[in-house]
């Protein structure tokens, strides 16, 4: 079993190019790479706190709660690099961490967990 096999979206199993945004990241994590990954769902019922569809950067924010919650905001009419749009970017092992956290058995039965 690997990583990504219990991560869900409203569709179902992630699909092969969405898996790959992950793995581009986990592999060589940078700020371009997190952006391509950071609003990919990865349980699409969400977390005991409610939120519902969790992604990756939920995931994160979740075992870290230093890691920025908001994105810096795009000047409008104006798209910024992915630089300049994260503070920071959280590390591979960390996101890995989060990943297996947010799409563990118990998360996706949340309703049943006492």
């Amino acid at each position: 079993m690997t990583l990504l096999d219990d991560a869900r979206n409203v569709f179902g199993a992630l699909a092969p190019d969405v898996r790959a945004r992950i793995v581009r990241f986990l592999d060589a994590p940078s700020a371009a790479t997190w952006d391509g990954c950071y609003s990919v769902v990865v349980n699409e019922r969400g977390t005991l706190d409610g939120r519902v569809p969790l992604t990756v950067w939920q995931a994160v924010v979740a075992l870290d709660p230093s890691f920025q919650d908001i994105a810096n905001p795009e000047p409008r009419g104006a798209r910024l690099r992915p630089e300049e749009k994260w503070r920071r970017i959280p590390d591979a092992l960390l996101t890995a961490r989060a990943i297996r956290a947010a799409t563990a058995p118990q998360f996706h039965n949340h309703k049943e967990v006492k």
